[in-house]
């Protein structure tokens, strides 16, 4: 079965805009989402989005990268690129990525089914190098995506109220 790489693309654009909307409604200090998803400087080092935040009773705003994986399917489990294309030894998104948090959501019927989990991505690098999980493959047309998957549970996450601004100052 080959992978349909068109298809992921969509489900990441709907799942951007139901997160936006999270974001607004879940961070009472949050004054913009940038999104710089279409900007090549920052594909290349897994930036979509910058969380802009006014901090309370000083005056000083802050920011922080995300990257953010939709998946169309409530799983156990989250997916972790190590090879983007193998046949290339194009690196995948895990070694890529420069972000501070990656944002793993899973929707369902144009729905989150839970909130994102923000997990941080020195946390989420670490992890993987340190525990041996499966290693998968996916055919796309062309080339082959390798990666591991991670049981949700292991998963070194903030849930998102626990992110102090405090963390960034």
């Amino acid at each position: 079965m080959t992978h349909d790489f068109s298809e992921g693309l969509k489900l990441e654009r709907e799942g951007s805009l139901l997160l936006n909307s999270w974001y607004k409604s879940n961070f009472k200090n949050l004054i913009a989402v940038l999104d710089v998803s279409a900007e090549t400087f920052f594909q290349n080092v897994g930036v979509d989005k910058f969380l802009v935040f006014r901090c309370p009773d000083i005056a000083k705003i802050v920011c922080f990268s995300i990257d953010e994986k939709v998946r169309g399917q409530q799983w156990q489990d989250v997916i972790a690129e190590i090879w983007s294309k193998r046949e290339k030894e194009l690196p995948g998104w895990v070694w890529t990525c420069r972000a501070d948090y990656i944002v793993y959501a899973f929707m369902r019927d144009s729905e989150l089914v839970e909130p994102p989990r923000f997990i941080p991505t020195v946390d989420f690098v670490s992890a993987i190098k340190t525990k041996d999980y499966p290693v998968n493959e996916a055919k796309n047309l062309g080339w082959t995506t390798v990666f591991k998957t991670i049981p949700k549970e292991d998963l070194p996450s903030k849930p998102p109220r626990e992110i102090r601004l405090e963390d960034f100052i």
